[in-house]
């Protein structure tokens, strides 16, 4: 699904180069004591780019990586290092500016416990053997192949909710949309506090327009796991794509009052109520253009203020040039 941010028409001055920017994403990696992980494998892979469209990268003593990727929208973002819980998760890359910084926590792999007395299991050894090739295929990036090993697993052991989680990122990887939500929602009404597949879900559900189920979903998120503005706004561009300007003012006020320093989230409701200015132009409401113009040019020139260094500070000086030249000749 296309998830580059639609503003079209939204003016004929409107900055042309940005729809051919590649996006550019950053983090940092730490293990739970806030140390930098040094030297881990940092994977980026989407369905919609080709196999092959980003190399792996690595962290650096400080922790740090970044990478640019050929485009926006949903990125599976997993995280390997010696000693640690590979780190699996899904966000959503801007296609426009850079995206914030991304803060992965990694947790130490526990040490083995001593069983003193013998355990006979009940799990099928083709099953054990099939999650592990899924395992293996996931890491290499070959999704069918891993889909088709956990489904075997699957039909061994179909109440197992790790093999349907697994599953359904298998699927989600091959746009395979409805039969990951499926299995998601399953796991999710048996692991409510599963925050990775409460993420996932969500996520889907807003990806496959299905908005009010995706907005229940959200309120589910603990504030603590939203309380970076790059989710809200990521779910605001969502709503805009989808012509719903309301809404997304919404996300994007509840993502000012988390973080109100953060400049992104200005720049775009900056943009939104430019989009609006220009709409009423369109119908002949010159009042509520000059409106929406003013509320435009305060959050692009708190853009300005909060992040001069950054590149969407010069970007909202232009667009307030333009502005400018548009209200006198309304």
């Amino acid at each position: 699904m296309k998830r580059s941010i639609i503003i079209a028409a939204l003016l004929t001055f409107c900055i042309a180069s940005l729809a051919h920017a590649q996006a550019r994403v950053q983090g940092v990696i730490k293990n739970e004591e806030g140390k930098p992980v040094v030297g881990a494998t940092v994977f980026l892979s989407n369905p919609a780019a080709p196999q092959d469209a980003i190399a792996p990268t690595t962290s650096n003593k400080s922790g740090k990586w970044a990478a640019l990727l050929p485009m926006g929208g949903s990125w599976d973002i997993d995280v390997e290092a010696e000693g640690y819980i590979t780190s699996r998760g899904t966000m959503q890359i801007s296609a426009v500016g850079r995206s914030p910084a991304l803060e992965i926590v990694l947790k130490k792999v526990p040490p083995p416990v001593v069983v003193e007395e013998t355990v006979v299991s009940t799990v099928p050894d083709e099953a054990v053997a099939a999650v592990e090739a899924g395992e293996q295929f996931m890491k290499d990036r070959k999704w069918a192949e891993a889909a088709s090993e956990f489904e075997a697993a699957h039909a061994l052991l179909p109440d197992h909710v790790q093999i349907k989680q697994v599953l359904a990122q298998s699927y989600y990887q091959l746009d395979r949309k409805e039969e990951a939500m499926a299995l998601l929602q399953e796991v999710h009404a048996e692991q409510p506090e599963n925050l990775g597949v409460l993420l996932l879900l969500t996520n889907v559900l807003l990806e496959e327009g299905k908005l009010e189920e995706g907005k229940v979903m959200l309120t589910k998120i603990p504030d603590e796991a939203l309380a970076d503005p790059t989710a809200l706004i990521n779910v605001a561009i969502l709503f805009l794509n989808r012509g719903d300007q309301q809404e997304s003012l919404n996300y994007l006020d509840k993502a000012i009052a988390a973080s109100p320093e953060f400049p992104e989230s200005y720049y775009y409701r900056g943009l939104i109520y430019l989009q609006m200015g220009n709409m009423n132009i369109g119908k002949k409401e010159m009042a509520s253009a000059k409106k929406n113009f003013e509320l435009a040019k305060e959050n692009l020139n708190k853009v300005i203020e909060l992040g001069p260094e950054t590149a969407e500070a010069g970007e909202a000086a232009e667009l307030m040039e333009q502005i400018d030249i548009q209200m006198k000749n309304m």
